[in-house]
């Protein structure tokens, strides 16, 4: 939804918007070259401080981009951002493993994976379950009680699943 309110408030068409936002995998691509200078002058703390910070600040201003400019630099700052948290989790992971001895890495991504699917299987059932069209025959007071009960019983199911 905001893509479409930047696109129009920018007047871009779907090409070049697509390009400018392409444009987070340039500042991937920085961060993967100066992250770990990054994390070894600052430290991995400080480091993912400032990376969650500038996530939560380029996402706060998407919605007051005027200018196509500050709309390709701050793609370019969030896909830095955003591959700096990666790189300084992943350092603090390696980290812990060398300091403990213990296999931690494929432990944490097997806990992504298990909260990935399952957030992906409540996607489905919710879709399946919400969708409007499919219940276009019952009045929409008994569509609205219905999501919310299948929400408040999906919920304890995907939580059980992580």
């Amino acid at each position: 939804m905001i893509d479409y309110y930047i696109q129009k408030q920018l007047n871009l068409s779907n090409g070049v918007f697509g390009t400018y936002v392409s444009l987070i995998t340039l500042g991937s691509i920085i961060a993967f070259i100066v992250g770990s200078r990054i994390i070894h002058s600052f430290g991995i703390g400080r480091a993912f401080a400032i990376a969650i910070f500038g996530i939560n600040l380029t996402m706060a201003g998407y919605p007051h981009v005027h200018s196509s400019n500050i709309f390709v630099l701050s793609n370019i700052f969030f896909g830095f951002f955003s591959t700096l948290t990666h790189i300084s989790m992943n350092a603090q992971g390696i980290h812990i493993e060398h300091k403990s001895k213990l296999s931690v890495l494929p432990f944490m991504s097997g806990v992504w994976s298990m909260g990935a699917l399952s957030t992906a299987v409540v996607a489905a059932l919710a879709l399946s379950v919400l969708n409007p069209t499919a219940n276009k025959a019952m009045p929409q007071s008994t569509l609205r009680r219905e999501k919310l009960l299948s929400v408040f019983l999906l919920t304890p199911i995907a939580l059980s699943l992580t």
